[in-house]
């Protein structure tokens, strides 16, 4: 567990939801305890469904996996934390989905189901809220990414299902609105899903509707560039709308992890390690103290929020903004060709890359080259494609591999 803040260091007794009590006797019902889970990396690794199983071997897989995931939030519970948030794609059906669509109902069905009920006896037995998200089948028969918000008794508070969609999910159905959920010791949250926070009017529509607090599971990022850009973008996120952010990463990488930020875009507190948690005390309803030279808030949402001109935002509402006059289509193909190429992609492009590599291992140059070459061809524009290219670059050009 990683960036209790100084607070931490104090004498600090309290009953489950009720007011922390320091050193000196005084009580601060305001204060709550937020762990943010790091269930990427290793922990992914270990969670991942193999696409080649059959739908009940691989809800036989999930239910271990949901056990985990309890273990994890129990963690959570027994540091004394008032809510903890897992990260997308928690159950990593995601993959499985995308090689068995037609049997995608036989699994999301029973696995979002037991996620929450099992999720929910953990949350009650600890008097805790939960969030956790993962895709699910909503009544129409369509795949939706949604985050689930569960209170400290255990019941679903809410649910919001993911709006803005990377090519890779244009098969999935987007959600169509931005709920906020009032809670009486959390203030108001609100939920975006990873590429959600891309984009600033997400954070921004959850602010305005009076989010205090935003939580977002992901297994990417916040800006397209690397780790830095993203931690960037996240703060930004946080002070541009005088919001608390929690991000609960899961994603494959370590260099990015788990990360509670403040209302002034300070990071105050962060876990790197799979498995780790971020946890840190805050006030859901301060913190948002600032002032520039001429003038000084005790919450700077008041003036923020007055002094913005929507009137003159037109543009952020069109649905092709002059820009898309000059720019080109998106490349390789239409997103949903995109969509359902990925879907081959994350499942047996793996396959087939493991398979190259290990061509090349072997010394069988010759057919490592062609594994290459159909990578490149059967997965243009995909992570395949641009590692398939460098590694012929480096067959042709040996010193090429040691610069």
């Amino acid at each position: 567990m990683a960036g209790c803040r100084a607070g931490e260091n104090r004498l600090m007794t309290r009953q489950r939801g009720g007011p922390i009590v320091g050193a000196a006797g005084l009580g601060d019902d305001a204060m709550i305890r937020i762990g943010s889970l790091n269930a990427g990396g290793s922990v992914r690794r270990s969670l991942n469904i193999d696409f080649r199983l059959c739908a009940a071997e691989a809800l036989i897989k999930i239910d271990a996996s949901i056990e985990t995931l309890a273990g994890l939030i129990r963690k959570a519970g027994a540091a004394g934390c008032d809510i903890a948030i897992l990260p997308e794609d928690c159950l990593c059906t995601t993959g499985w989905t995308a090689a068995s669509p037609s049997q995608a109902g036989e699994v999301l069905g029973p696995a979002v189901e037991r996620l929450l009920a099992h999720l929910g006896e953990t949350a009650a037995a600890h008097n805790m809220y939960v969030i956790c998200c993962n895709d699910r089948m909503d009544d129409e028969g369509s795949i939706r990414n949604t985050a689930f918000f569960l209170g400290r008794d255990g019941r679903q508070i809410g649910h919001y299902d993911k709006v803005c969609f990377p090519v890779q999910e244009f098969l999935k159905v987007p959600g169509d609105s931005f709920p906020v959920f009032e809670t009486p010791d959390l203030g108001t949250v609100g939920m975006l899903i990873c590429y959600d926070m891309v984009f600033p009017e997400t954070a921004r529509c959850l602010a305005l509707e009076g989010a205090d607090i935003i939580f977002n599971p992901t297994v990417g990022g916040a800006a397209f560039g690397g780790a830095e850009i993203s931690r960037a973008a996240f703060r930004t996120r946080a002070v541009e709308n005088f919001t608390y952010i929690v991000v609960s990463w899961g994603g494959w990488g370590t260099d990015v992890g788990s990360v509670i930020i403040s209302p002034k875009g300070e990071i105050l507190a962060e876990s790197l390690e799979p498995g780790g948690m971020a946890m840190v005390d805050i006030d859901p309803f301060g913190g948002r103290d600032n002032a520039d030279w001429s003038n000084a808030q005790t919450d700077m949402r008041a003036r923020l929020f007055r002094e913005r001109r929507p009137e003159t935002f037109a543009q952020l509402t069109q649905t092709t903004p002059k820009a898309l006059e000059k720019l080109p289509e998106i490349q390789p193909f239409p997103p949903r060709e995109i969509a359902a190429m990925v879907r081959r992609a994350t499942t047996m492009g793996h396959v087939e890359y493991e398979r190259a590599e290990q061509l090349l291992r072997d010394g069988e140059t010759g057919q490592a080259v062609a594994a290459f070459e159909k990578l490149i061809e059967d997965y243009p524009s995909t992570w395949f494609d641009r590692t398939a290219r460098k590694r012929l670059a480096e067959l042709q050009d040996p010193e090429e591999d040691r610069r």
